[in-house]
């Protein structure tokens, strides 16, 4: 009776320790699962269509440049005007980021025959960092997507790769979305108020910062949060001489498509008040460049606009 109360006991306990081991074993794995292998993200591409009704001067769309950039892997695609999303296969959890550039239709300007066209890829991009986003592609996030672009491509060595990693990108992204926001509301509110105001708060546009200067000191665990501030700018009227000679603001599109619409209310432009300081506008056919010569000066430039050739 004894020798079989023993066989019991240990039939149990050997028993106990496999159902123990088993799940031991599938903890690890699907621990394993979360860190490791690859994911497949769809991400929606921004409307072009809807932006053209609410931005008319927009040229129509070719197509999309798509640039995928992680730890010592780039890659770049292009896709027609048609889609409207893109399927990206990412190793999983690994800080990467998405930059879909537009690649638009313009008129030859010295064409004295049949129309003849040509691509070109003037507009910031839209943009995603993963995996903090896995939904869209936004203009907000276009700016800090190209800082990790830029990042990734200055850190070869393990040690800042994983900084890359570890590195607070949500908290970026919503102070940059917290400063634009903020502005847009101050400008609708001062426009409503007095649509002929002498001047408007300026238009928070994060690509007036310097990309590689903001790379670099997130590199180098220099950064803060007040790399974000603008230092002071020039508010240009429509009717400032340059600006008048172009058809004012209204006339004008600005690279990064969403400062497009503080355009259209205020008719206001802002560059930084800093000696070489410049600013690229699209002016129908060519482009406008506007460049700070002193704090008092201030230069006005066209050249062509460049064309796009798919690698």
């Amino acid at each position: 009776m004894k020798n079989s109360l023993q066989k019991c006991l240990v039939f149990f306990i050997l028993a106990a320790f496999s159902i123990f081991t088993a799940g031991c074993v599938q903890a690890v794995q699907e621990t394993q699962d979360i860190f490791s292998g690859h994911e497949e993200i769809k991400f929606d591409l921004p409307d072009w269509q809807i932006l053209k009704t609410q931005l008319p001067l927009l040229p129509d769309l070719a197509g999309w440049q798509i640039e995928i950039h992680s730890a010592g892997k780039s890659k770049k695609i292009f896709i027609q005007a048609e889609e409207s999303a893109i399927k990206i296969e990412f190793e999983k959890n690994k800080t990467a980021c998405l930059l879909a550039y537009p690649i638009t239709i313009h008129e030859e300007s010295d064409s004295q025959e049949a129309k003849q066209t040509f691509q070109a890829s003037f507009f910031h991009p839209a943009g995603a960092i993963y995996p903090q986003n896995k939904e869209n592609l936004t203009w907000q996030q276009g700016f800090a997507a190209s800082v990790l672009k830029s990042l990734l491509a200055h850190s070869s060595d393990t040690d800042s790769q994983e900084f890359i990693q570890l590195f607070n990108w949500n908290l970026l992204l919503k102070k940059l979305a917290e400063k634009e926001n903020l502005s847009t509301e101050k400008i609708l509110k001062e426009w409503n108020v007095n649509p002929d105001a002498a001047s408007y708060t300026t238009f928070y546009n994060p690509w007036m910062l310097d990309t590689g200067s903001i790379a670099s000191a997130i590199g180098t665990r220099n950064f803060t949060a007040s790399r974000l501030n603008f230092p002071s700018c020039k508010a240009l009227q429509s009717r400032h001489e340059f600006l008048a000679s172009l058809g004012g603001c209204k006339k004008l599109l600005s690279a990064y498509i969403p400062e497009n619409y503080a355009f259209g209310k205020t008719g206001f432009l802002s560059i930084i008040n800093k000696t070489g300081a410049s600013r690229r506008l699209l002016a129908d056919s060519q482009i406008a460049v506007i460049s700070v010569r002193t704090s008092t000066s201030i230069d006005l430039s066209l050249c062509a606009i460049p064309h796009y050739n798919r690698e």
